[in-house]
């Protein structure tokens, strides 16, 4: 199972939580494990799953990753940016 991240809203505690791929886009049935509120959000996350470092980027997938900065807070743009690189924000050899 995937592990995706999380934050909750009301303290800004973040924690990553295992969740199946068929339940992916549910909300998180889990309070926030420092204040005990239900108010988490999924955030977005950086990954290097099904990456090949010896490969440059599509254009196609920096222009996703573009597009995706406009409908994200600034906040996630550098995890945006690495990503595109194929990198995943990762130094040094994999």
């Amino acid at each position: 199972m995937p592990i995706y991240e999380y934050q909750c809203e009301s303290c800004s505690h973040s924690f990553e939580s295992f969740l199946s791929m068929s339940n992916m886009n549910e909300p998180l049935n889990e309070p926030c494990p420092e204040c005990g509120k239900n108010e988490v959000k999924k955030r977005v996350s950086k990954t290097t799953m099904g990456v090949d470092m010896n490969l440059k980027t599509p254009g196609w997938f920096k222009d996703k990753m573009d597009n995706l900065k406009k409908k994200v807070p600034k906040r996630f743009h550098n995890n945006l940016d690495q990503a595109a690189h194929r990198t995943g924000g990762k130094l040094g050899p994999q």
